[in-house]
């Protein structure tokens, strides 16, 4: 049965249900290098920004919000949240069926990074601003609707075979 929980800083989030951020999680919150600040680590949750944002401190290999586990993770929701300054802003790896509605995404080194990724899809979502913008390593897996994708000094959306020498 899931549950409804309010964060307000650095979480890892191990078990189902709607979690909904109280407030703006400002220079990254905590996090630190080698870290992530918001971590998905269980199948079927919510994470709601209510309008907030999570904000980083542009240090390198640090990601603003996680969605993985070895084994996978299924129906993952991120939504109606900015997430700016980190190295990484979205990455979802090993996820089935996930939706990222309302996101922005802005001024990270890579803005979505999606490795190993099945039925993804972003909506209503702006990407501007970052080094380099969506990353996919699986193009047909991830379906982009109402995207504004702009001014990212590299490319706006790579592929990671394009990446590889």
């Amino acid at each position: 049965m899931s549950f409804t929980k309010q964060i307000d800083s650095r979480t890892r989030i191990t078990r189902p249900g709607i979690y909904t951020l109280g407030q703006d999680i400002l220079r990254g919150g905590g996090t630190y290098i080698s870290e992530s600040c918001i971590q998905i680590a269980s199948d079927n949750v919510v994470l709601d920004g209510a309008g907030h944002t999570i904000d980083g401190r542009g240090v390198s290999d640090t990601t603003g919000i996680v969605a993985t586990a070895p084994t996978g993770l299924e129906n993952i929701l991120v939504t109606n949240v900015t997430v700016t300054d980190w190295d990484r802003g979205l990455y979802f790896k090993n996820v089935a069926r996930g939706v990222v509605h309302n996101v922005h995404i802005i001024g990270n080194g890579y803005g979505t990074s999606f490795e190993n990724v099945r039925d993804i899809v972003l909506n209503d979502c702006r990407i501007s601003g970052n080094l380099l913008g969506i990353g996919l390593d699986s193009p047909s897996d991830t379906t982009l609707r109402n995207i504004t994708i702009e001014s990212n000094h590299g490319r706006d959306v790579f592929h990671r075979s394009d990446c590889e020498t």
